[in-house]
């Protein structure tokens, strides 16, 4: 093959072009075209996972978010979603009547957000700047929480589990230590809480 010579005229370029530009074309443009016509081809089709984009099947997390007990209690503290606006400020700076979801339940100033992914907290501030810090328990130890008469260590899941299965609702000042990242291990948020006053 001959050497190209770059300082060569325009018609040297042109001819050169001609050659050129079918290779170029081909090596860069057609894997990305090959690409782009393929995935149109399987995203987002309801022949490939059995759902319309507009009819995606609900998350597990986002199903739980939405329980009737969830809504009832929310109904009952008085609490209305965090706006767009509100999502990701701190507990701390929102108004009152207020709830949203969080991966820092045990932050002084956990933000909150609109959307449950899994494993995330729920927590309701009431109309009166109460914060409630929403999970489950197993039945004993939400029987000892309603009535300890000395500090108590409860291990709180995000998510109803099997040894965890009642909803309830756990003043935040009513904690007196947490276990850091312990809902991590599978053994539930570990909290010691102070005695029913």
């Amino acid at each position: 093959m001959m050497p190209v010579d770059l300082a060569c005229d325009s018609a040297g370029f042109s001819q050169l072009g001609a050659v050129l530009f079918p290779l170029v074309l081909t090596t860069f443009s057609l894997p990305r075209i090959k690409k782009r016509f393929s995935g149109k081809a399987t995203k987002g089709s309801s022949r490939s996972n059995g759902h319309s984009p507009q009819t995606k099947p609900m998350r597990e997390s986002e199903r739980l978010a939405r329980s009737p007990e969830r809504e009832a209690l929310r109904a009952q503290h008085g609490v209305r979603l965090v706006t767009d606006e509100e999502e990701g400020t701190g507990i701390d700076k929102l108004p009152n009547g207020v709830y949203g979801f969080t991966y820092a339940p045990m932050q002084w100033d956990a933000p909150l957000f609109r959307t449950r992914t899994h494993q995330g907290f729920e927590i309701h501030k009431l109309p009166d700047g109460t914060e409630l810090l929403i999970g489950y328990l197993s039945s004993e130890e939400a029987g000892q929480m309603a009535t300890a008469t000395e500090p108590i260590t409860i291990h709180l899941f995000a998510d109803p589990a099997e040894r965890a299965s009642k909803l309830v609702c756990i003043p935040l000042e009513r904690v007196v230590r947490h276990k850091q990242h312990s809902e991590r291990t599978g053994s539930g948020l570990e909290l010691e809480l102070a005695p029913v006053t």
